[in-house]
């Protein structure tokens, strides 16, 4: 079975990238799914900015066969070819089941432990219209690689609902409207910086205008990074010096990118009410070394991995994601990362015969 769905995942890749590559807006895949690229769908133009082209699958429309018949007309034969005319239903969706297994072909075609699936150079985003057979009444399901120069970094999922005449649109994408200095200079570097060079320049600069009072920016009073530290040492004009050569430049933009993935993290986990501050105190230590924060930083990573396939592609209820995010953070606080690992779930029988039923 293992190998069918590779087999499957791998086809399916193909026929997106030859359609991207060969720029088709309208194909037909296994006859029965339409793989449109558009440059814009109005549908979802409150939830996707800009002109990117994506790929909008949806149940593909049944072909019909002319009709001939026969007429006659002052004693002469006349053959009309006559086609069967039929109102245009519209768009019409696919199964959720079905969507999710689209998105979980995208999603493997980008997971580099997954080698046996070809993963392509870059792939527009995969959007699928759903006919909301499920409890959620899910209206889309949409997947998108995140690119870190020609690698892939991980995919973002969104779910689109359309329930009792209202739309809820969730996301795995972590987006805080709160960060302070130091978190938009992370966003800032991570998208232009590529050398060491560089790093050491930019903070440069920006120590420089801290030194010199010429910025006195914001900062969380919770932030632990070097430049943040100096930043509020300034505020009472008492800035301990800071050497920028050897490895320092580095280590202060890892400190910096670490603070704003921690903050990202908690934001998610204790806003989904998945976890508390207090069973987060083991991740957020930042007394540790460089190096072993990194490692505790990732396991979270894998911990919300793992929860964006549970709550999208299986859509369980929130009691069993606060159980599985317990039972997470508490096999990482003594045991190495290993995305290998198995965690155990209990299901209720009335989900299991929801997806029997699917």
């Amino acid at each position: 079975m293992g190998s069918k769905i590779v087999s499957d995942a791998n086809a399916f890749v193909k026929f997106l990238k030859l359609c991207q590559d060969e720029n088709k807006e309208n194909c037909t895949y296994m006859d029965d799914i339409s793989v449109l690229l558009v440059k814009k769908e109005e549908l979802l133009h409150d939830i996707i900015t800009g002109n990117e082209p994506m790929f909008v699958c949806e149940k593909a429309q049944p072909k019909y066969e002319p009709e001939v018949t026969e007429t006659t007309a002052d004693s002469s034969a006349v053959e009309d070819t006559l086609f069967k005319v039929e109102q245009d239903p519209g768009p019409e969706p696919l199964s959720v089941m079905k969507a999710r297994q689209l998105l979980s072909w995208y999603t493997m075609a980008h997971n580099p432990n997954m080698p046996l699936v070809e993963a392509p150079r870059s792939l527009h985003p995969l959007w699928v219209r759903c006919d909301k057979s499920d409890p959620c009444a899910t209206a889309w399901l949409g997947v998108e690689a995140v690119y870190s120069g020609n690698k892939t970094s991980g995919v973002k999922l969104y779910t689109v609902s359309c329930k009792d005449g209202t739309a809820a649109f969730t996301s795995m994408v972590i987006e805080r409207g709160d960060l302070d200095f130091t978190e938009q200079l992370w966003e800032k570097m991570r998208k232009s910086v590529t050398s060491y060079q560089d790093i050491t320049e930019c903070l440069k600069i920006v120590v420089k205008a801290v030194k010199l009072g010429k910025i006195k920016p914001w900062i969380h009073k919770d932030s632990n990074s070097t430049l943040s530290k100096m930043i509020v040492q300034s505020y009472q004009q008492q800035i301990d010096a800071i050497p920028l050569t050897g490895l320092t430049p580095a280590n202060m933009l890892l400190e910096l990118g670490l603070d704003k993935i921690r903050k990202d993290f908690i934001n998610y986990l204790v806003g989904k009410e998945l976890t508390t501050l207090n069973y987060l105190s083991y991740y957020l230590d930042t007394e540790v070394d460089l190096q072993e924060q990194v490692i505790r930083v990732r396991k979270l990573h894998h911990l919300l991995e793992i929860l964006g396939t549970c709550s999208t592609f299986l859509s369980l209820p929130h009691d069993r994601l606060f159980l599985f995010t317990q039972s997470c953070l508490q096999y990482y606080k003594s045991s190495d990362y290993n995305e290998d690992h198995v965690f155990q779930l209990q299901i209720k029988p009335a989900l299991i015969s929801y997806f029997y039923e699917k």
